[in-house]
C-alpha cells in the first residue's frame, strides 16, 4: 500500500472513530455466516433501505474527514465482508449481499486526474482503486453465476433468471459497474475492470444463455467501455 495511505488510514482512525464504527455496523447482519440466517433469506426492502441509509451516512462522514468513500469506506467495508461470507455457503449469491454490493459500488468515485496522482492532501482524494472490495464483488459475481449441473432439470430459457435460481440482483450490480466505468476517467478504467474482468467475462459470454435481452444491454455496456467504446 503507498505510504499516502498509510498516513491515511492512521489518520483515520485516530481522528474517525466514529466512521471506523459505522463501518463495522454495517458488516453486522452479514456476521452470522449461514446461508439460511434471517439476514440472507428473509432481509426486505426495508432492510435494505435502513443498510443504505447507513452506508449514506458512513460515507458522508469519512467525506467529512477528508477521506474518499473509494479508500475510507469500501475498503474498510470488504475487509469486514471478507471475514463474513462463506463461499462455500453461498452467502456473496444472496439478493441481500448483491443488493448491498450494488448499492455500495454506486458511492464509488474518481477524480478526472492524471494516472498516477495521488498528492492532494487537502481535498477528498478520490483516485485510491479499492481493490479489496472490487475483489469482494469479483467473487459475488461468479459466485451467481451457476455452473451448469446446479440447473437440474430447469431449461435455462424457462422462466427467466428466476427459473435458473439467480437472483435479479445480480443485475443490479451489473448494472452498478456499467454506470461507475462509464462516469470514470478514461485513465482509471483498466485499474478497476483488471479487478473484476474473469467475474465479468463469465456473464459476457453467458454460456448457459440465462441473460435476458434487456439485461444483455446492461452487460456489452460493460464490455463497451472495456474496449473503448
Amino acid at each position: 500500500m503507498d505510504a499516502q495511505y498509510q498516513t491515511q488510514t492512521t489518520t483515520s482512525s485516530s481522528t474517525n472513530h466514529t466512521g471506523a464504527l459505522l463501518v463495522s455496523l454495517l458488516s453486522c447482519p452479514f456476521r452470522d455466516r449461514a446461508v439460511t440466517s434471517a439476514w440472507h433469506q428473509k432481509a426486505d426492502l426495508g432492510d435494505l433501505r435502513t443498510w443504505q441509509s447507513l452506508l449514506t451516512s458512513t460515507v458522508q462522514r469519512f467525506r467529512a474527514r477528508q477521506v474518499g468513500p473509494n479508500f475510507g469506506v469500501l475498503e474498510s467495508l470488504a475487509g469486514h465482508l471478507g471475514d463474513f461470507l462463506e463461499s462455500n455457503d453461498k452467502t456473496s449469491s444472496t439478493t441481500i449481499t448483491l443488493s448491498c454490493l450494488a448499492s455500495a459500488m454506486g458511492h464509488m468515485r474518481f477524480a478526472d486526474t492524471p494516472m498516477g496522482r495521488h498528492d492532494d492532501h487537502y481535498g477528498v482524494n478520490e483516485s485510491y482503486v479499492p481493490r479489496d472490495f472490487l475483489a469482494v464483488v469479483s467473487g459475488a459475481l461468479l459466485e451467481s453465476y451457476p455452473r451448469p449441473e446446479s440447473l437440474g432439470s430447469v431449461g435455462a430459457g424457462e422462466g427467466g433468471m428466476g427459473g435458473a435460481g439467480i437472483s435479479p440482483a445480480v443485475f443490479d450490480l451489473l448494472k452498478a459497474i456499467r454506470e461507475v466505468v462509464v462516469a470514470m476517467p478514461a485513465g482509471v478504467v483498466g485499474e478497476v475492470v483488471i479487478e473484476v474482468k474473469d467475474a465479468l467475462a463469465v456473464w459476457m459470454r453467458d454460456d448457459l444463455h440465462l441473460v435476458r435481452e434487456a439485461d444483455a444491454m446492461v452487460v456489452s455496456g460493460i464490455s463497451n467501455r472495456m474496449g473503448g467504446g
